[in-house]
């Protein structure tokens, strides 16, 4: 048969081949020709010692006789071993800190086809102590200062810090919680921001390496926190990491100060949702606040209950949290929050609060301690409420100054010199009510309402085109409302092309942010940018007397082909720029500039991207250029946007 004797056939062939084949005579393979003598793994040391700390080491080893295109392959079961790379010359590894107190070992096996496998025992020396050390310095009543050590000089590590009361709050008992909290809290904040991790947690000095010294400010007196560090390996694109020691930390507990009692006389006086308070001081002649609470509010004390020593450190930690704001955020003196917020004497001061609501005053000494403005005595307090607000028959009458596709103005005139407010939106969005006194409560509910007070006029280029819009209009005293609601409708025209179209974008870089700051003290900030450049761009367009906006910024092109054209031009007009506009930016990234304008009747042109462009470091150009190109007429409207928008200076750096 056939088939039958095909297998005889394949049978004598191997007969064949086994009869004239000698073991002892070195042919080569006629199907893969090589030297038929059998491979051999050759190693170098048998033992290998590493140092404790995270670190890349090679293992040198040859093959003799090796078969043509097969690489060694190389084993090794320890979690703290990484192989990165083999070949038949070298196994490259990678080893993570040893943070235990004893040393340990691991065997790599190297194996070879047709040959014996070789073991090296790497060895790994444990730390002499902790891998990191967190020791504070400088502990005030609102800031301190940590230095953390790390043993190992190549290592990543987390260094954060957050309150007592954070960690018992969110029930963090141990240290997969406390990991999982914060990679959960970078995560959000990074995908926020459109960082990837890595960029992320460097950007806001979250991660670290090498030895480093942390300012911590805007803390409280008389509280605990945690100052923590552990190290982190990042996985090859940056989007996530992996812990490699243990949790260090030390609780830092601030001082307060001495705080005595003063008393002060309090006395309101309430009409519907507006009181008269007034102080007396009893012959005190220094500085004290006055702070008016809600029932709503985590400060508001119950009327019966005493004022206790934990009621007064917990004034003190609010007052400061006030004083945090504003000597950080507002960047006010001393003497701008005592002229804010205190006063000398007897005073009086009138207050609009919320209708039918319970409150408290409560009234305490304020005086500098080691240079900051501190509570210095215990509160002394006065609970009253307000009561229905009266109603108007204040009316109001309409006008329309222009109502175009994507931009419309009007004027609000009301009868009377009274309170009231408006909420504009689509009328597509409004909730079907029946009556008018549903649609206040549902306005007053869902916004945060202005108030205005006699003829108001208003704009807006941020419409949509053939789109019917409400006004809604009613007076409003103590966010409540005192009359009827007034409506008025009006549709936007259908779009239409724009009246001012791009001509150009001009653009020049890179500029080093802290020379820029070096020329001229108006840039100071830009050190907060070091080690990333700074460029300038405007957009130049035909009709500039009828664009009245312009929309322009940088973009890396990765960005720009994962959003599209729809998702950039979103993005784009969210924010509109000054004519010159500063951004900053990453060396070696390739970017464009996205520019759209706007004309007089809220028409977009069409969005164009300038042509792609890389900077390095060698092309840092002169810093008086840029000074010069932002004249005094417009530097002190300059922001310079970061990889992301002006959103990001608005992250809380801590939990």
């Amino acid at each position: 048969m056939k088939h039958l004797n095909i297998v005889f056939s394949l049978f004598a062939i191997l007969s064949l081949a086994t009869i004239t084949g000698c073991k002892n005579d070195p042919q080569t393979d006629p199907i893969n020709p090589r030297n038929v003598d059998t491979p051999a793994i050759n190693i170098t040391t048998e033992a290998m010692e590493i140092d404790p700390v995270n670190g890349d080491y090679t293992i040198y080893f040859s093959i003799s006789n090796p078969h043509p295109s097969i690489t060694a392959v190389v084993k090794c079961d320890a979690e703290w071993i990484t192989i990165t790379e083999t070949t038949n010359d070298y196994v490259k590894f990678s080893a993570l800190a040893n943070t235990s107190t004893q040393s340990r070992s691991a065997d790599i096996v190297i194996k070879y086809i047709d040959t014996e496998d070789k073991t090296v025992v790497v060895t790994q020396r444990n730390v002499e102590g902790d891998i990191l050390t967190i020791t504070p310095e400088n502990v005030t009543y609102n800031e301190f200062t940590t230095k953390v050590a790390s043993a190992d000089p190549n290592m990543y590590y987390v260094h954060y810090m957050s309150e007592v009361s954070y960690f018992t709050g969110m029930n963090i008992d141990s240290e997969e919680a406390l990991i999982y909290d914060d990679n959960l809290f970078f995560q959000q904040n990074a995908s926020m921001l459109g960082y990837d991790l890595k960029t992320f947690m460097e950007e806001f000095g979250i991660v670290h390496i090498g030895n480093k010294s942390v300012d911590w400010e805007r803390n409280v007196p008389a509280n605990r926190y945690v100052a923590y560090a552990y190290g982190i390996r990042y996985n090859d694109d940056n989007s996530d990491y992996t812990v490699t020691t243990p949790i260090y930390y030390t609780i830092v507990e601030t001082p307060i100060n001495d705080i005595g009692t003063q008393e002060f006389g309090i006395d309101v006086a309430v009409d519907g949702a507006d009181i008269e308070y007034s102080i007396n001081a009893n012959g005190y002649s220094g500085k004290y606040a006055v702070m008016i609470y809600s029932s709503d509010d985590d400060m508001y004390l119950a009327e019966g209950n005493a004022v206790d020593e934990a009621y007064t450190i917990a004034s003190a930690q609010e007052w400061m949290k006030q004083v945090n704001t504003a000597l950080y955020s507002r960047e006010m003196s001393n003497e701008d929050i005592y002229e804010m917020y205190c006063y000398i004497g007897d005073a009086a001061a009138y207050e609009t609060l919320v209708a039918n609501k319970e409150y408290m005053i409560a009234v305490f000494a304020v005086d500098e301690v080691d240079g900051l403005p501190m509570l210095t005595t215990t509160p002394v307090v006065k609970h009253f409420s307000t009561s229905e607000v009266a109603k108007s028959d204040m009316k109001f009458d309409f006008i329309y100054n222009y109502v175009y596709s994507g931009a419309a103005e009007f004027v609000i005139i009301p009868s009377t010199d009274e309170d009231y407010t408006f909420l504009l939106v689509k009328t597509e969005k409004l909730p079907d009510f029946e009556s008018n006194n549903d649609l206040i409560d549902w306005a007053i509910s869902s916004y945060w309402l202005e108030v205005y007070n006699g003829e108001y006029t208003y704009s807006s280029s941020y419409l949509t085109p053939d789109t019917e819009y409400s006004i809604l209009v009613f007076g409003y005293h103590g966010e409540a409302a005192t009359t009827d609601l007034s409506r008025f409708v009006f549709r936007t025209e259908p779009a239409a092309a724009s009246l001012c179209n791009i001509t150009g974008i001009e653009f020049n870089g890179p500029y080093d942010p802290v020379a820029i700051a070096d020329l001229d003290p108006a840039y100071d900030y830009f050190r907060n940018y070091g080690g990333y450049f700074v460029m300038w761009m405007t957009t130049h367009t035909d009709n500039e007397e009828d664009c009245i906006a312009k929309y322009h910024y940088l973009y890396d092109t990765a960005t720009v082909a994962n959003y599209g054209y729809d998702g950039i031009f979103a993005d784009l007009t969210y924010y509109s720029y000054e004519d010159y506009y500063a951004a900053a930016g990453a060396f070696d990234t390739e970017y464009v500039i996205a520019s759209v304008v706007q004309d007089y009747k809220g028409n977009y042109s069409d969005m164009v991207y300038s042509e792609p462009f890389t900077y390095d470091a060698s092309q840092l150009r002169d810093a008086q250029e840029f000074v010069d190109a932002m004249s005094n007429d417009t530097r002190s409207n300059v922001q310079v946007m970061l990889l992301g928008r002006d959103k990001i200076t608005t992250l809380p750096l801590q939990k």
